[in-house]
């Protein structure tokens, strides 16, 4: 019955009874005769059927009249807010405008949000175009970016804003010592007519500092012990440089009222693990070693010497990614979670002097470190691979590892014509075409440094307060939202209710900025112990990252303030997140910029 199911049947008859289905609905009867009914039921059966395409004819008149009640109300318009999508779009006749927001922030983010749009797409065909095939058509890829997106798009806008303001000569009068540290950071780092005329002289200088890069030394002349690479790895953390073991003081995720020594396994020289041992990826260690060895060649090593030293770091660097943990195996914090003492530490892993180390680690700022000093380690099965890789490997490689890691950083530190040599790796490895301008790298560089510092220039000139007590009002709304959620959960039984409560009234809430930027006086406090100066841009970067890295291991004594706001990002950023251990949601500044 045109495709319906042979049980579909208004009046059936069958043997041994009489069965009438009316829409599913069966009525039975005792037998009469082969094929016969009796005049109640014929009438009966006749009064149905009439009954039932009346019913039918009128089901059919609701839905034909609410189609064309639908028609009437609705009108394809040219879009009148941004002007700019293609297509029409359906705009209801009888729309109730008191409800809606005319606000100039309502209308200007309804005004992106159409001409994102490509109306000209059939949404139930392709809804992604049709949400969004206007925006990819305006916003193609830059060169220096592996990808784009409207995060991007804002923070190059920002960045443009942040120039404007650190680009301008330092006006004695006027200028806080903070912006003027800020302008001579910006400056240094524009000044490549210094940076050229320098040459190699600071990363070698920086090299001595550091014991000296064994594959420019040749072969015979680097002897060192293995109290040499400790040493190696204790000054390159003090300039904020963590290879092989990542260690951070931070807050302790199961007590985050107070700060402890974090120690975890290190990121590799390229960014995806898989990159050093999968088959697939074989042609990305070839773009890897040659980079390693362009580096090495271009700051002075024998090409025959670099090349045996880059093949013994490569298979070095191969292990060592063998024996780190996967990011698919890292997502249980609670497994990753693991509380001992240094002397435990000790036990678990020989082959490194822990206590010695932290020791002269945290000597620097007045902390004292015994073997009973708790730590939180995140992956122990890793340092126990790093320790027998250790204790197997030549000294000599270990230290040319370190520092072609470091070399890697500063790469982009060098005189003009030393940078390009990285642009055929970056292309291979990540993507991108060219480098960013030189001026947005300076941005970039002074913002990463000097947060606080950008973030109150931006604060002062275009900073909508509004903005702010908009995003809180949003943030309490959802408190709300989540509090009638608790009440209706019925699986949860009531003390867990309660937990989840206060968990939820305890979360505190940082967004736009710290009051502190305003305040001069905090601000010159922040930056007292560092001094730039525009015509010593590698004195600076490392200025900076003694600073950093000191900053941190002081806080190992100073329990977590949970009204303070992070030192690890800045003001001037997009972004906006949640994090665990101070039960504190953040929205910076630039993220409340513009409804993006």
């Amino acid at each position: 019955m045109n495709g319906k199911s042979s049980n579909a049947k208004y009046i059936t008859a069958e043997e041994g009874g009489t069965q009438v289905e009316f829409a599913g609905l069966q009525m039975s009867g005792a037998r009469r005769g082969p094929g016969r009914w009796s005049r109640v039921e014929q009438m009966l059966a006749l009064a149905c059927l009439l009954l039932t395409v009346i019913v039918v004819v009128l089901i059919i008149m609701v839905v034909s009249s609410a189609a064309s009640q639908d028609k009437s109300k609705v009108t394809r318009k040219k879009p009148e807010l941004g002007g700019s999508a293609d297509g029409d779009y359906l705009i209801p006749d009888d729309l109730d405008l008191t409800n809606i927001c005319l606000t100039p922030g309502c209308v200007n983010a309804a005004s992106r949000l159409v001409s994102t749009m490509d109306n000209s797409v059939e949404p139930c065909d392709n809804f992604y175009d049709f949400a969004c095939g206007n925006w990819n058509k305006k916003n193609t890829i830059p060169d220096d970016q592996p990808s784009y997106n409207t995060f991007s798009k804002l923070g190059d806008e920002i960045q443009v804003i942040l120039k404007r303001y650190i680009e301008q000569d330092v006006d004695s009068a006027k200028d806080t010592k903070f912006t003027v540290k800020a302008k001579h950071l910006y400056r240094s780092c524009m000044n490549e007519t210094q940076i050229n005329s320098e040459g190699l002289t600071p990363i070698h200088d920086l090299l001595q500092d550091l014991g000296g890069w064994p594959i420019l030394e040749g072969v015979s002349s680097w002897k060192r012990t293995q109290a040499d690479v400790l040493d190696l790895l204790i000054k390159l953390n003090l300039i904020d440089q963590n290879f092989l073991i990542w260690q951070t003081v931070s807050a302790d995720d199961k007590d985050s009222s107070m700060n402890i020594i974090q120690l975890d396994q290190s990121d590799l020289g390229m960014p995806v693990r898989e990159y050093f041992l999968d088959e697939v990826a074989a042609a990305r260690r070839t773009v890897y070693r040659k980079y390693m060895h362009d580096v090495a060649v271009m700051l002075g090593a024998d090409a025959e010497t670099a090349e045996r030293d880059v093949e013994e770091m490569m298979l070095f660097e191969i292990e060592l990614a063998k024996i780190t943990i996967p990011s698919s195996k890292r997502r249980d914090n609670q497994e990753m979670y693991n509380k001992m003492t240094v002397g435990r530490l000790q036990q678990l892993v020989p082959e490194f002097d822990w206590l010695v180390c932290l020791q002269r680690l945290f000597g620097h700022v007045g902390i004292t470190i015994t073997d009973q000093e708790p730590l939180v380690v995140y992956a122990p099965s890793y340092l126990a691979g790093l320790g027998k890789l250790y204790q197997a490997t030549d000294n000599r490689v270990i230290v040319n590892y370190l520092l072609w890691r470091l070399m890697m950083k500063w790469v982009n530190n060098l005189p003009t014509q030393y940078r390009n040599i990285k642009n055929e790796y970056i292309k291979n490895i990540y993507g991108s075409q060219a480098d960013p301008p030189r001026w947005a790298e300076c941005v970039t560089f002074v913002n990463n440094k000097m947060g606080n510092a950008l973030g109150r220039l931006f604060v002062e000139e275009h900073f909508d307060e509004s903005s702010k007590d908009t995003a809180l009002e949003m943030i309490h709304n959802i408190r709300d939202s989540f509090y009638a959620l608790l009440e209706e959960a019925t699986w949860m039984d009531e003390p867990t209710r309660i937990v989840a409560k206060e968990k939820a009234d305890a979360i505190s809430e940082k967004i736009g900025y710290a009051d502190s930027i305003l305040v001069d006086s905090e601000l010159n406090k922040e930056y007292e112990e560092v001094d730039y100066y525009p015509d010593r841009y590698v004195e600076n970067i490392i200025t900076s990252l003694k600073h950093t890295a000191k900053s941190k291991l002081r806080n190992l004594r100073i329990p977590v303030d949970r009204t303070k706001w992070s030192t690890s990002t800045t003001p001037a950023l997009v972004n906006a997140f949640y994090s665990p251990t101070k039960n504190q949601i953040s929205g910076y500044l630039l993220i409340l910029y513009t409804q993006i």
